[in-house]
């Protein structure tokens, strides 16, 4: 959960002024493992992912983006690099582009430390009752929060069942799924079905919610749909 950290208030930090840049480049020291000393206490060990005959990849995005870590509202590590494993649930980080892959650390699950990357703000939530890990902040509101969540799915591959046709490998495929978290940290998965999603989103409310969607041309099956109506929802009612 967010806790009394507001959206708003995180981005603002990552508008730091010229004396903490000074500062941060100041105590910005590396260690032998790529990783300076002022954010080890952030780090542990990646894990490795074995990716022998499936393809795909672990992966949000192969690339290492540029991003942040906070903690509280200190920033502890700007201009890092970072990548989403969704495997493993961690994101790893790198100090610099060139750190070479087996000294790639992870960042040290805690739900008092938030991931920024590019435009993405990532909460961790110790796992329980069949939710936990690290979820993308879609929207924070009065009421209730959007957050989204990325995995990966493993589908087994099969054997050729004559000489016609190759072996079909492992894969990794991607999935992403939505929930509503209320203030109490309360998590409900967002189904597949429209009239559902009204439902779990709008409460009481979901016909009055419907209607703004009809009136607004709102998919509530388009992300961007999606967030438009969570912030109706929170500000309307």
């Amino acid at each position: 959960m967010l806790k009394s950290i507001t959206i708003a208030l995180l981005i603002s930090i990552l508008f730091t002024t010229p004396q903490f840049a000074q500062q941060y480049t100041e105590n910005n020291s590396q260690n032998n493992a790529g990783i300076s000393q002022d954010i080890q206490n952030y780090t542990t060990r990646a894990n490795q992912y074995n990716q022998q005959n499936t393809n795909g990849t672990p992966y949000h995005n192969d690339q290492f983006e540029n991003g942040s870590l906070i903690n509280g509202n200190i920033i502890v590590a700007s201009n890092v690099y970072l990548r989403y494993n969704a495997v493993h649930d961690e994101f790893q980080i790198k100090q610099t582009p060139n750190v070479s892959d087996d000294r790639i650390q992870a960042v040290r699950k805690s739900p008092e430390v938030f991931v920024k990357l590019g435009n993405e703000l990532f909460t961790y939530v110790v796992p329980g009752n069949g939710v936990g890990g690290y979820y993308s902040v879609l929207v924070e509101g009065k009421k209730i929060n959007l957050y989204k969540k990325f995995a990966k799915k493993f589908v087994e591959g099969r054997k050729s069942v004559n000489m016609m046709t190759g072996d079909v490998p492992n894969r990794l495929v991607n999935e992403s799924s939505y929930f509503i978290v209320t203030s109490k940290g309360e998590f409900t998965k967002l189904p597949k079905r429209k009239n559902r999603k009204f439902q779990v989103i709008g409460g009481d409310k979901s016909n009055d919610l419907r209607k703004y969607a009809n009136a607004k041309n709102l998919n509530i099956n388009r992300e961007e749909d999606l967030i438009k109506l969570v912030e109706y929802y929170n500000n309307s009612f």
